[in-house]
C-alpha cells in the first residue's frame, strides 16, 4: 500500500506525479521525455526520440533470453565498471547483478528508488550492475550498506557466562 501523495503532472496534465514542495512535479513520461536527449540504445547506439521508443527499448531488453554462452561472455567481459568493482572488493555482488535477467536488475533498482531504463547506458549489464551498486549517497547498495551500524548486545546471563571461561 502506498501512502505517498500524488498530484497531476505540471507539464502534461494527463499523468500523475509525486507531490513536491517545489511544485514542479512531472509524471514519469515527462521526466523521461526530458532525459531522452541523453538516452541511447546500447545495442544499436541510436538515440531514443520518444517515450514510445524508450518503451520499445525496455521491452526488447526485458524480452532478451540470454543463453549460457552470452552469460559466460558477460561474466568474463572486461570493463571499467568490472575493474572498479574488483578494486573496491565488490566483484561478487557485481557479478551477481550482471548474471541477473535485465528485468530483475531493473526491479532491484526500483526497490532502491531509481529506474535503470532512463540511464544512458541502459542495456549494458556491467553499467547497470555498477549503477545499482554505486549510485550516489544512500541510493546504491554500497551507500545504503555503509550507513548501517550494527551493535551487538548480549543478554546479561550470556555475557556473564562468557566472562567466566
Amino acid at each position: 500500500m502506498c501512502f505517498k501523495f500524488t498530484t497531476k503532472c505540471t507539464q502534461c496534465d494527463i499523468g500523475m506525479a509525486k507531490k513536491s514542495p517545489k511544485n514542479n512535479s512531472r509524471c514519469a513520461q515527462c521526466r523521461a521525455q526530458k532525459k531522452l536527449l541523453n538516452l541511447t540504445d546500447s545495442a544499436t547506439g541510436k538515440e531514443a526520440q520518444s517515450w514510445e521508443e524508450l518503451h520499445a527499448v525496455k521491452v526488447a531488453n526485458f524480452d532478451k533470453i540470454n543463453d549460457e554462452a552470452e552469460l559466460d561472455r558477460q561474466l568474463s567481459r572486461d570493463s571499467e565498471q568490472r575493474r572498479m568493482a574488483f578494486d573496491l572488493g565488490l566483484i561478487r555482488p557485481f557479478l551477481l547483478l550482471v548474471s541477473m535477467h535485465p528485468a530483475m536488475r531493473h526491479e532491484v533498482g526500483c526497490l532502491l528508488g531509481f529506474s535503470l531504463v532512463t540511464l544512458p547506458g541502459y542495456g549494458d549489464p556491467h553499467f547497470e550492475a555498477h549503477h545499482v551498486l554505486m549510485r550516489g549517497k544512500q541510493q546504491g547498495l554500497v551507500g545504503r550498506a555503509s550507513g548501517v551500524y550494527v551493535s551487538l548486545s548480549l543478554p546479561p546471563s550470556l555475557s556473564l557466562s562468557l566472562s567466566r571461561e
